[in-house]
């Protein structure tokens, strides 16, 4: 099941970058991520009154679900959005593929939790290997005022990302509500989040594209891209550890090339072949048995 898991996600969210661009346009990006995960917890809301799940959340677990929302599907989506209007979607699942190496630090700081070595040797090889990938977009880009600053929105958001995960962690540790409750409220808050930062701060307007790509990319992104990719996520976290969840990260981008080399002509390279090679052997490193990693003492257990 944990296999199945890892696959779906990388499937669903190395496809979702394909589907964003259907997005933008006529409608702000901020106020479609607002639709998006309003839409997407409208269906798990939905769900949970068909199965007769109980909706109702204790106060005092509203707080953490609160901060969830905000940092995972508020200030990492906003934030990321943001992004892209400075660097290339290249650059953007670079500064993305980071998430396993701040996940691994985070986790030390804040749950201390040691990691064994081979987390951080398959997590910094598998970031190499995506930097080879997209090592021609590194080459081109130009290092401008935007740049920095677009830089400086990609490692917010992805840091905010992590602390999501965190959060996440620490839920599901505790089991203090269901993950589908967990992620429909989570969604709502980080939706409010989002409109609000687009109708106050940027004046955005309510506005909605006519366009069928925009419907049929708005409902693939809040269903497969929303709904069932965080539930699996959340799932894979509860099972193996934020921190070797996050190895997802590293993976989607060179599964969003393959769909880029048969819709938007990418051109492969002998550098991002070796770069797609780095990747595997940090997936391999990060998929060692611990039984075997003892053996060799270079794996601290959790504390």
């Amino acid at each position: 099941m944990t296999i199945f898991l890892y696959i779906l996600v990388i499937l669903i969210w190395g496809t979702t970058w394909f589907s964003i661009k259907f997005q933008l346009g006529v409608v702000p990006p901020e106020i479609s991520v607002s639709y998006r995960f309003y839409l997407a917890s409208a269906i798990l809301f939905g769900i949970c009154l068909i199965r007769k799940i109980p909706i109702k959340v204790k106060p005092s677990k509203l707080l953490p679900i609160f901060a969830l929302g905000t940092c995972m599907f508020g200030i990492n989506y906003l934030l990321t959005y943001i992004t892209t209007q400075y660097l290339t979607s290249g650059i953007v699942a670079l500064l993305f593929s980071l998430l396993s190496v701040v996940n691994v630090i985070n986790f030390r700081i804040f749950l201390k939790r040691k990691p064994g070595w081979f987390v951080w040797i398959g997590s910094c090889i598998g970031v190499l290997g995506v930097a080879l990938v997209f090592e021609t977009e590194l080459n081109r880009m130009s290092w401008t005022e935007a740049t920095f600053k677009g830089l400086g929105f990609g490692i917010v958001a992805t840091y905010f990302a992590s602390i999501g995960n965190i959060i996440a962690q620490k839920i599901q540790d505790k089991k203090a509500t269901r993950i589908m409750i967990t992620n429909a409220y989570g969604m709502a808050f980080g939706a409010t989040i989002n409109l609000l930062y687009g109708l106050v701060i940027r004046g955005d307007s309510l506005v909605f594209d006519p366009r069928p790509s925009y419907a049929i990319s708005m409902v693939y992104l809040s269903i497969m891209g929303t709904v069932v990719a965080f539930g699996a996520y959340l799932s894979l976290i509860d099972r193996i550890g934020a921190d070797r969840a996050a190895y997802t990260s590293i993976i989607i981008p060179i599964v969003a090339l393959f769909v880029s080399s048969l819709y938007e002509n990418f051109q492969w390279t002998l550098y991002s072949m070796i770069g797609i090679c780095l990747v595997i052997v940090g997936q391999v490193a990060l998929r060692l048995q611990t039984k075997h990693l003892k053996k060799l003492k270079l794996y601290r257990s959790r504390t």
